[in-house]
Formats: C-alpha cells, structure tokens, sequence
C-alpha cells in the first residue's frame, strides 16, 4: 500500500504499476488519462470526482480496455454523520482546520480555497 500527499510526490513519475489507484482530490479535476499509465493489467482507476467526463470515460473503459475507471458517489446520511459527531466529541477524531472566516469574508475565503495551499478545512462562520 502506498499514500501519496498531493503536495509532496510527482505520484505520475512512479515506475511501479498498482492494481488499484485511487484518486480523491484535485484541483485539475479528473487524472485519468494520466493516472491510467499506473495501473497494471486489469487495474482499476478510483475517483471521488464526479463529472460528466468521468460518467463518460467510465462507459467507455467498460467496453474497450482492460483498465477500467470507477467513479465513486458519496452521500451523507444522519446515522453516519452522528457518528463523525461522536468521535469528534469523544476526541478520536480531530478535523484540521487551516484557517476560519466570518460570513462577511466569504469572498476571501474562496479564494484561499481555490488556492490549494491549505492544509485542513476552510471553515466559514454562518453565525457567532
């Protein structure tokens, strides 16, 4: 198993070839194309991204290829959300916040999100 953080590795340099790659964040959107030269025979290509794109290169990985995209569809639900709820009271989990706004700053705080640079969560203040 291996971990790549986006701000460290040029993970598409790599020589190795994996089963599975699993791709959660980006600020270029969907890697496939790029990202499939890492797969071996038979690889699957993970994303949380969801985009057209991906619907459609998904269909197509289906019907021509052996490497094969997935896309991958979260959605929250209250038992599971209660449950993320419990483990940051309990201290078994602690959410990283990089920086927080007041709602009057929202504007400053899309931008620093679409700057990539933090580390952690950006967090907007609804009310104080």
């Amino acid at each position: 198993h291996e971990v790549w953080d986006y701000n460290g590795t040029d993970v598409f340099s790599k020589q190795s070839r994996f089963d599975v790659f699993f791709q959660v964040y980006s600020k270029e959107g969907l890697l496939y194309s790029k990202g499939k030269s890492l797969l071996a025979d038979n690889g699957i290509y993970l994303t949380l991204i969801p985009s057209p794109q991906a619907m459609i290169l998904s269909a197509v990985s289906l019907l021509a290829g052996r490497k094969k995209l997935k896309p991958v569809l979260v959605q929250a639900n209250r038992e599971d959300l209660q449950f993320i709820e419990f483990l940051v009271k309990e201290q078994k989990l602690a959410p990283q916040v990089s920086v927080t706004f007041r709602l009057d700053d929202i504007q400053e705080a899309q931008r620093c999100v679409e700057s990539g640079h933090t580390v952690g969560k950006v967090v907007v203040l609804i009310s104080e």
